[in-house]
């Protein structure tokens, strides 16, 4: 068993390039790893919803930071797709002024999980259908005090 976990985490290192540099796998990001804790609202998903110039396309099973939803409400007036759907158990925990709430007030297409899921844990998103952000990390008020990573 210990050996499969082994051979897992070494194909997941490979298909991640954590090994390589980012030049190898023709990523612009530089660096392609981003990590918590931040002094604030991660600066490179705030720098991606703000340049991003047709969609957004987000599964998250937490949001709560009020820039990064500020910032889709604004990308979502400027004329981007911005689409997001959201761990149905957690939005039903929301208050009226939640993220779910405070979205779909502004008129972003915002969607629960499916109730076939006891949750939907993903955490990512793409921008202009050309570059993915998957990260362990919920978009919360506690990211500046978790320690998780990114990888676009």
């Amino acid at each position: 068993m210990k050996l499969r976990s082994l051979w897992l985490v070494a194909a997941m290192v490979f298909c991640l390039g954590i090994g390589k540099s980012s030049a190898v796998f023709g990523i612009q990001s530089s660096p392609p790893l981003f990590f918590t804790p931040e002094s604030s609202s991660v600066p490179q998903v705030l720098e991606a919803i703000n340049g991003a110039r047709s969609s957004i396309h987000m599964t998250m099973y937490h949001l709560s930071d009020s820039d990064i939803i500020d910032a889709l409400i604004a990308a979502h007036k400027r004329g981007v797709d911005v689409q997001i759907l959201l761990d149905e158990g957690n939005v039903n925990k929301e208050k009226p002024t939640g993220a779910f709430h405070l979205l779909s007030a502004a008129g972003v297409s915002v969607s629960k999980s499916s109730t076939g899921f006891s949750l939907t844990h993903e955490k990512a998103f793409v921008i202009d259908r050309e570059t993915a952000y998957i990260m362990t990390l919920n978009l919360t008020t506690i990211t500046p005090t978790t320690r998780d990573v990114g990888y676009i």
